[in-house]
């Protein structure tokens, strides 16, 4: 608390930041690039800027990869190795996927939750055209470059590049609008089966 007796709001991603982003009113950090401890002592996380990760909801989404329940949904990996717990609670989300516990924001699985919520738009038809992708094997396949894999996947299925650009950054701009937390949950990403 300052002595104005206003909200203080602070905004880092490193070790040295921790201390103050855990005392502050409001601690930010960013999750792509964050440290772990700087991202568990924050309140809010912003999200990476991968947008392809949003077309690895779509599809499991299309290939009926995820369960809701009550308060939880199990969503399953493109390759079926791996079943990962979102959990969520008024306006808190955590993951046990690798981006988010790891790296602090919140990856397909948690986007996929939120678009059977209602809560981010979900275009069923473009949704359909991602169905039985094996995002691992493709992400493996182009290093980890999530921007190229996803080129090589529109290109091998036909999909319309540009509709599926603008719906990608539709989603994206929904989701940086949304009133969420994204917490490290206490399950630890799973072990492929």
């Amino acid at each position: 608390q300052n002595k104005d007796s206003k909200k203080v709001a602070y905004v880092g991603d490193g070790i040295n930041d921790s201390p103050v982003l855990a005392r502050a009113d409001i601690g930010i950090s960013m999750g792509g690039i964050g440290s772990s401890s700087a991202i568990e002592a924050s309140d809010v996380v912003i999200m990476t800027d991968e947008l392809e990760k949003i077309l690895e909801a779509y599809t499991a989404i299309a290939d009926g990869h995820v369960k809701l329940e009550n308060d939880q949904a199990l969503v399953t990996s493109s390759n079926e190795a791996k079943t990962y717990t979102v959990t969520f609670h008024d306006n808190t989300y955590t993951s046990n996927d690798n981006a988010s516990y790891w790296q602090g924001y919140l990856s397909y699985p948690g986007i996929a939750v939120l678009m059977l919520q209602g809560k981010l738009p979900y275009d069923k038809e473009l949704a359909q055209q991602f169905a039985g992708v094996d995002w691992n094997k493709i992400n493996q396949e182009y290093k980890r470059n999530y921007a190229q894999a996803a080129d090589a996947v529109m290109t091998a299925k036909g999909i319309d590049k540009k509709k599926a650009e603008t719906e990608l950054h539709h989603v994206y701009d929904a989701l940086k609008q949304l009133p969420i937390i994204v917490k490290r949950g206490s399950l630890r990403p799973p072990k492929a089966n």
